[in-house]
């Protein structure tokens, strides 16, 4: 998708057996210099084969025509759908050539993450869709590696957000029913009794009010629990609540984790390390100010970093551009060395990382 303007550059080949062989027998060299409980990332986007009929196609889109043209045989010929040539128009299925040729030569396979874009580029082509993803393979050269999830796991949110907040709205609600239905003032005889009487109506209101919003909503299992619980032993005690042995309640300050309530909404055990993030990446393009072809984001980098590598480990790019892994690794802790053929190139990354300071453990976003 580039051209340096050097003879043997990767990209250019007259057929994708070719570019697939070079990936190959890069990762060779990688893999000769990989620590055995290292990992291997590598990030491909695909392509479409060219028809010929453009006038200025170079590289991938005309991958088709050439290995066509090449093997001899006519675009349209019988002998072409029987073999791997590629027709135009054709989704060329790249990165699973990679991956596939990389696997039969030894390396583990791990996750293919997928990178959504949402944020990218449209296409004016009418027959198909928009290309909005890429892949981000994970390969290992051994099944015992170093793999730390803990460094990248995500604040659980279906769980404690989601279920805060409709348990709040609920109890919101619950509140105004409340409000309306319980008699205002006292209408007893004896003023001793008063407070007791006024509390007993009170806690009666609430719970008419929190079956009243079961109901209407049809709630069930463990919202509905915790609903009742809280109607009866926050709202409709008559004796008032427990104050319990945490001054300042979790749920006033919609705080949830490993707390000592016997209520459901406190029980509930929820992994205060986070969950998986995944394998389903969600993360914007980033416009740079300096020129170069295919810069990602930063956050493409933090995961794979951060997972797969210790601090003072030394993370390499073979295919370094402006830079922008050394920027991160640098940012992590972590050393760095880059391979690139474009001097130009290898200016803007140093000058990047040389601007780059080190910081506290960056944590990724599925914005």
């Amino acid at each position: 998708m580039r051209d340096y303007g050097i003879d043997g550059q990767l990209g250019l080949e007259p057929t994708y057996q070719e570019y697939v062989q070079h990936i190959v027998e890069v990762a060779k060299e990688i893999w000769r210099v990989l620590a055995k409980d290292g990992s291997f990332y590598i990030n491909l986007g695909d392509t479409y084969s060219g028809g010929g009929s453009h006038s200025k196609s170079s590289g991938l889109e005309t991958w088709g025509k050439r290995l066509c043209m090449k093997e001899g045989f006519p675009d349209k010929s019988p002998q072409a759908s029987m073999t791997n040539i590629v027709p135009a128009k054709c989704l060329i299925g790249i990165p699973w050539r990679v991956a596939l040729a990389l696997i039969s030569n030894g390396w583990i396979l791990r996750n293919d993450i997928i990178w959504y874009k949402p944020n990218a580029m449209p296409s004016s082509v009418k027959d198909r869709l928009t290309n909005t993803y890429e892949h981000i393979f994970h390969f290992v050269k051994s099944k015992k590696y170093y793999y730390n999830l803990d460094a990248i796991r995500e604040p659980h949110k279906t769980k404690s957000q989601n279920y805060s907040e409709k348990l709040y709205r609920y109890i919101k609600e619950i509140s105004e029913l409340a409000k309306h239905s319980r008699a205002i003032g006292y209408e007893g005889k004896s003023k001793k009794n008063q407070g007791w009487d006024q509390a007993n109506k009170n806690a009666h209101a609430h719970r008419n009010a929190t079956q009243e919003v079961i109901i209407k909503y049809g709630l069930t299992g463990e919202l509905a629990a915790a609903l009742r619980d809280y109607a009866q032993n926050h709202l409709g005690n008559p004796l008032g609540k427990n104050p319990g042995d945490i001054v300042k309640h979790d749920l006033a300050v919609k705080r949830f984790g490993n707390t000592s309530y016997s209520d459901p909404l406190h029980t509930k055990a929820y992994y205060h390390k986070g969950k998986n993030p995944g394998d389903f990446w969600e993360i914007n393009t980033k416009p740079h100010p300096f020129a170069h072809f295919a810069v990602f984001p930063e956050e493409i980098c933090i995961r794979p970093i951060l997972s797969s590598s210790r601090v003072n480990d030394v993370i390499l790019d073979p295919f370094m551009g402006s830079g922008t892994t050394g920027v991160v690794a640098k940012k992590l802790g972590r050393n760095f060395i880059g391979i690139e053929i474009n001097r130009e190139y290898v200016e803007i990354a140093e000058r990047r990382i040389a601007e780059a300071k080190e910081c506290s453990p960056i944590h990724p976003t599925n914005s």
